[in-house]
């Protein structure tokens, strides 16, 4: 699981995510939570968002499989999550936002039945 908290930039988003995919077992996970703890600013713009659809489109390739559970538990990330998610659903088989973390991890571990 990742967790983000305070003022999200973009650079930290896409250093986060190149660490996941870099890991040796990504393409064997079942699951992954990113969790936007209490992120008061999310520094993305259009473009930004853009470039992370583009990028993620070529990782869901890797494992098609995988659940993405995304969690904002503030309106701020809530939304910028929410409007990941209408672009993630075109590559990403299992994605989904939450508002608390339980819920998420609920729905992540499903896929390992």
């Amino acid at each position: 699981m990742l967790r983000f908290s305070g003022v999200v930039t973009y650079e930290e988003i896409v250093e986060a995510r190149r660490i996941v995919i870099d890991c040796e077992d990504f393409k064997h996970r079942k699951f992954h939570i990113w969790f936007f703890d209490n992120a008061t600013e999310m520094l993305l713009d259009s473009e930004q968002m853009k470039v992370l659809r583009t990028e993620d489109a070529t990782n869901a390739a890797i494992n098609r499989d995988l659940r993405v559970a995304l969690v904002g538990n503030t309106d701020i990330s809530f939304g910028m999550l929410r409007m990941y998610e209408s672009y993630a659903t075109d590559f990403w088989r299992h994605v989904a936002v939450f508002r608390n973390l339980e819920d998420a991890w609920v729905w992540a571990k499903a896929g390992d039945v």
